[in-house]
């Protein structure tokens, strides 16, 4: 099996650099857990750098909204969760 690889460009203002960086999952390992503090839009880029799709906090509530939905719950029980 071939190297996982996430590439994700830093656009936030704290990132000087405004680099894209990647985490490498080498082949050999079974699993890896990984936790990101974003503050800000991820955005996921091919190696090249060209923008493959982004998440924030407006497509992360729409997900949850699905969710909800799919579940039962209904599309504004993530309102609670937002002030």
């Amino acid at each position: 099996m071939a190297n996982s690889t996430l590439r994700v460009r830093c656009e936030a203002t704290r990132c000087r650099t405004r680099k894209t960086h990647s985490l490498v999952v080498a082949a050999d390992v079974p699993e890896m857990i990984t936790l990101f503090q974003v503050n800000g839009a991820m955005i996921y880029v091919d190696p090249d750098g060209a923008v493959l799709g982004y998440e924030d906090a407006f497509t992360k509530i729409e997900l949850c909204r699905k969710h909800y939905t799919a579940v039962g719950l209904g599309e504004n029980f993530v309102d609670q969760f937002i002030r």
